[in-house]
């Protein structure tokens, strides 16, 4: 489950907002290092940010509630200067804070992805893009789960809006068969 920010200022908030995914059956969420400011997505102080999942994390203990968290880190998504170097202390950070999982959204390059197989051992998550290395390369560089996003579905949808308007266009059937 995609919880964004955490729709919460504070870990308290975060953490009973997960617990009541959990009551739904939700095993898992992703988390952004990243919020909306003045209409810019920015990356949130590292370890404010590592503070926070730390304490969600413990407060999720607490109540005995175990979920997998896996902490999308935007740095490669900001395009932000150093990326690698910028992720790889990032992902420390939240490793050591209790993330289960990293996803690094918008890596390509194998040796970025080889380069962060080697600091953490969280399993590794990146996201579909054209760039992309294929499914055996990315096995062997440790990814463990590709993210396709919403591009599928944007694919599928702009199929069916052009397929949509030629009917509409022919006032027939037969471009469908």
């Amino acid at each position: 489950m995609d919880l964004e920010f955490g729709y919460g200022n504070t870990a308290s908030e975060i953490a009973n907002n997960i617990m009541s995914l959990v009551k739904l059956g939700v095993v898992g969420i992703n988390i952004e290092d990243s919020i909306i400011v003045n209409g810019t997505r920015k990356l949130q102080d590292s370890i404010l940010f590592a503070q926070l999942i730390q304490d969600v994390k413990n407060s999720l203990i607490h109540q005995n509630i175990s979920i997998f968290i896996n902490v999308r880190c935007d740095a490669f998504l900001l395009n932000i200067p150093n990326a690698l170097k910028v992720a790889s202390e990032r992902i420390k950070d939240y490793e050591q804070a209790g993330a289960d999982g990293i996803f690094l959204p918008c890596i390509t390059a194998e040796s970025d992805i080889s380069a962060i197989g080697l600091i953490t051992k969280l399993p590794l998550n990146v996201m579909c893009m054209q760039k992309l290395p294929d499914f055996e390369t990315l096995k062997n560089l440790g990814v463990k789960r590709i993210s396709m996003g919403n591009f599928l579905n944007d694919y599928a949808y702009t199929s069916v809006e052009k397929m949509t308007s030629t009917i509409l266009s022919e006032q027939s059937f037969k471009a469908l068969f």
